[in-house]
């Protein structure tokens, strides 16, 4: 979980650059955090950091299965809860600036962290 979290914070650096390059701007992250770990199984979550400090946490659904499949229903309904949170916010005259993905496979380290894929999309406004 170390390597996770430390992934998390080493994507932050890009965002450093993009904040000083829009200070007259509000910017507001969006992360998406998808985790896996055949043991402990899957969870999914998205991360709305907002202006003021504040942050919302909304429950995706894990995307694997009991199987090790991806399933179809689960990430078109986590397609549509991001879409309907990002739609909101563009109506509410906020603007895309940038995306980002990473994926962190899980390695054969006896604690090593487990598989996950991150997304983060930066708005301003």
């Amino acid at each position: 979980m170390k390597k996770v979290t430390f992934g998390i914070l080493l994507a932050f650096f890009p965002l450093l650059s993009l904040a000083q390059q829009e200070r007259q701007q509000e910017m507001m992250i969006i992360t998406t955090v998808e985790y896996m770990d055949f043991l402990d199984g899957s969870f999914s979550k998205m991360y709305v950091n907002y202006p003021d400090g504040k942050t919302e946490e909304i429950e995706l659904k894990g995307l694997w299965s009991f199987g090790r499949y991806i399933s179809e229903k689960k990430v078109k309904a986590n397609d549509r809860t991001v879409m309907n949170k990002i739609n909101e916010l563009l109506k509410a005259g906020w603007r895309i600036a940038m995306v980002s993905s990473s994926t962190q496979p899980r390695t054969s380290e006896a604690n090593a962290s487990p598989s996950s894929i991150l997304t983060r999309y930066v708005l301003v406004r």
